[in-house]
């Protein structure tokens, strides 16, 4: 389970079971045109959830706290600032 938090409020929740294509299919496609090594990310795109189609649009502002965890391997937090 992969799930995005956006100050506290979930904005996604979804599983590998969600794709279109699964996993093997996705590591079977991609290994016929490239070698990939232990490490290597796959990225498969977003899930629903994604502010651009929320309606009223809410997009990270700055200061916005965004935590995205996957189940059984951890988690990662950062905090949106201005470039």
């Amino acid at each position: 389970m992969m799930r995005t938090e956006v100050n506290a409020e979930v904005r996604q929740m979804a599983d590998t079971s969600d794709l279109i294509f699964g996993v093997d299919a996705l590591v079977s496609c991609v290994s016929r045109f490239m070698t990939l090594f232990p490490g290597d990310l796959i990225h498969t795109g977003a899930p629903a959830g994604v502010a651009l189609f929320m309606q009223p649009r809410r997009f990270v502002k700055y200061g916005g706290h965004v935590r995205c965890e996957i189940e059984d391997w951890g988690a990662i937090e950062n905090v949106a600032r201005a470039e």
